[in-house]
């Protein structure tokens, strides 16, 4: 176990140093505020992260640290109220051509790189599927196969959500792909552009001082927070509510430990948070238990982390679960973007995201 404790001017400056060095999955123990001997307060905070989930020690005293550039325009947007479930948008599995059943030479590089994208093959091929419309004697130049496969892509993605005061939004998800931290995200994005109040809660009794760094957040944001509230889960007609759960394990009782607390807050809107780190084909096994709580929409996080977004594809292609955001930055800082299917495509096909002139 590593502890260590970070001394700076903002509890924000500190949850983004502990998020930059050790990662979603450290814990914070305790804060207090200190005085610097100049009569000029500040804050310590101490985290703590398992030995195990820290590549090498090196990065907690020299951590590196990669921003590439946004992965989308900001779409949070006033509308009037929405009532789950959200407006139906076409499954992914009945929108998209079916497969084909024999990829042209042309396509072989695209299919090569989908697949080290880590997209199956199964999905490999769904996402192909609209290359079936082109006729025989027409040439299959790259000009059409890029406009097939964002074609595709873009049938994944609802860029059309928004988050009206009165809604009640709960993020779910596995260990370590940061729900917290999307709700955080989202509560600043809320507040700072929006200028809407929030009131954060948290159900999550799993993960050590889960309940600190909710307060963490809310405290930053001087919002209202609260946790495992025994009485029923109300928005005012002037906030929105937004509410952190335990882990969604794959087991049984993981599953229904969710389910449980959907059906007690009733939310608005479910946000299935994904890391595009775990593999696809875990996320596809888990299908049936994704779509047993019904998400409503899914948000692929730690996109900064590894160059094969492949698995939000996937998952959003096996469940029929549209994509909403995505991340690219560490802990509570930065914010939510909506998919752009050319810089998906640039980041499979080059490695990087495209530079526009």
């Amino acid at each position: 176990m590593i502890i260590k404790s970070y001394i700076e001017s903002t509890a924000a400056a500190a949850l983004k140093k502990i998020r930059e060095e050790m990662g979603d999955q450290a814990l914070i123990l305790h804060t207090r505020h200190i005085r610097d001997g100049r009569a000029s307060r500040k804050i310590e905070v101490t985290a703590c992260i398992d030995e195990a989930l820290v590549p090498s020690l090196k990065a907690l005293i020299n951590p590196e640290t990669t921003t590439e550039d946004e992965i989308g325009p900001r779409r949070v947007e006033a509308e009037p109220v929405i009532e789950r479930p959200v407006p139906e948008v076409e499954s992914a599995s009945t929108s998209l051509v079916p497969a084909i059943e024999t990829v042209p030479s042309r396509l072989h590089n695209v299919r090569d790189r989908l697949i080290d994208f880590d997209v199956p093959s199964e999905q490999t091929e769904i996402l192909l599927g609209d290359l079936k419309n082109i006729s025989d004697t027409e040439q299959i130049t790259n000009s059409t196969i890029h406009a097939a496969l964002k074609s595709s892509i873009a049938k994944l993605i609802n860029d059309k959500i928004t988050i009206p005061t009165g809604t009640k939004v709960m993020f779910i998800g596995t260990s370590g792909v940061g729900k917290t931290s999307t709700l955080a995200k989202m509560a600043a994005e809320l507040t700072a552009f929006r200028r809407t109040r929030v009131r954060l809660t948290s159900f999550d009794t799993q993960k050590i001082s889960a309940h600190e760094e909710v307060g963490g957040y809310a405290d930053l944001l001087d919002a209202p927070y609260e946790v495992n509230p025994h009485k029923e889960l109300k928005a005012a007609n002037n906030e929105v509510v937004l509410i952190d759960t335990p882990s969604l394990s794959y087991s049984a009782s993981g599953i229904a430990t969710v389910q449980r607390l959907i059906n007690l807050t009733k939310p608005n809107l479910v946000f299935m948070v994904l890391s595009v780190c775990n593999r696809a084909n875990d996320l596809i096994e888990f299908k049936e238990g994704i779509q047993t709580v019904q998400p409503d929409l899914l948000i692929a996080t730690h996109l900064d982390d590894t160059r094969r977004w492949g698995s939000m594809l996937a998952a959003s292609v096996a469940t029929g679960i549209p994509l909403a955001f995505v991340t690219d930055s560490p802990g509570g800082v930065g914010e939510l973007h909506v998919p752009d299917p050319e810089k998906v495509i640039a980041k499979m096909m080059n490695g990087r995201e495209p530079r526009h002139e």
